[in-house]
């Protein structure tokens, strides 16, 4: 008589699935919380271009820019950001959102 039956063996197999799947998805998760406050401050440079480093103004990662300098913001750039920083990083996020195409001044986005 064997130890453990096949269908043991089969239900055990799928409790562990059930524990090991939630884990490993969790993984990615973490990473990403992990992440998320220095991308959610501006305060280290964007994976994706979105926006620019430091202009919330919060500098900690930052490189030296229009609004850090040395880890910590200018004073400059916290009393009126420069327009062609916003709506260049406006441009961006609009190209992103749009899937590309050609942004016009004065016309907007035309793909």
């Amino acid at each position: 008589m064997d130890m453990f039956s096949p269908r043991m063996i089969q239900h055990a197999t799928v409790v562990l699935i059930m524990i090991i799947v939630p884990l490993l998805g969790s993984g990615r998760g973490l990473s990403d919380a992990h992440q998320a406050p220095c991308h959610r401050l501006h305060s280290c440079p964007s994976d994706h271009n979105t926006y620019v480093c430091g202009d919330l103004g919060h500098c900690d990662q930052c490189p030296d820019n229009l609004y850090c300098l040395g880890g910590k913001p200018r004073v400059a750039a916290q009393q009126t950001p420069p327009v062609c920083a916003t709506v260049i990083a406006q441009g961006r996020r609009d190209l992103l959102r749009h899937g590309g195409g050609v942004l016009h001044a004065g016309r907007g986005l035309h793909g």
